[in-house]
């Protein structure tokens, strides 16, 4: 066996994030706002994506997302919203978004007998410990490495290092990461 050991990005590999973050800003704004348009779906997706990639290239902590982009979404729509306050509603919603993408509650439950798996995300602990937990693929992952919790980001190498120790140590010729993206990895 080539790759006894699996490791899964999370969001857009084995969860369906797109849907989860609708049904979290839908959710959210309703609460807050009592209104949803499909503009504010647009404008935030916008926002929340240039965060993201910004992180990513190592420009901002990951922690500035959380309230940069709600400040930026309602600014942009002239809501009378406060970002800390969309926050932390937005995330407690995201946090229960618990949907898969089509085939990924099978293809674990499948590799789950012949491999370890372990997921390792760029995600927020608030959301991904929650909602992982309370999924139905947990039962067949040996667990989550949270790039939040240990001030490591996909693409450094030490979330890579960290996740072989969650396993105990195995060469890294045995270990095989999947995931949506390319510059994640690299």
């Amino acid at each position: 066996m080539r790759y006894p050991y699996l490791l899964f990005d999370a969001d857009h590999t084995l969860y369906d994030f797109d849907r989860a973050q609708d049904h979290a800003l839908e959710r959210t704004l309703l609460d807050l706002h009592g209104d949803f348009e499909p503009e504010h779906a647009e404008v935030y997706d916008e926002v929340n994506r240039r965060l993201w990639l910004t992180f990513e290239r190592g420009e901002i902590a990951q922690q500035e997302i959380k309230l940069r982009r709600f400040e930026h979404f309602v600014e942009r729509l002239g809501l009378p919203l406060d970002p800390g306050e969309l926050n932390a509603r937005y995330l407690q919603r995201l946090s229960e978004g618990q949907f898969l993408l089509d085939g990924a509650l099978e293809l674990v439950a499948e590799l789950a007998g012949k491999r370890t798996l372990l997921i390792v995300t760029n995600g927020l602990r608030e959301v991904q410990r929650p909602r992982f937990t309370a999924s139905p693929i947990a039962e067949y992952l040996a667990g989550i490495v949270v790039s939040d919790e240990i001030g490591i980001a996909k693409p450094n190498p030490g979330i890579f290092d960290v996740a072989l120790e969650a396993l105990g140590g195995p060469a890294k010729e045995g270990v095989l990461m999947i995931g949506d993206s390319l510059q994640r990895f690299s």
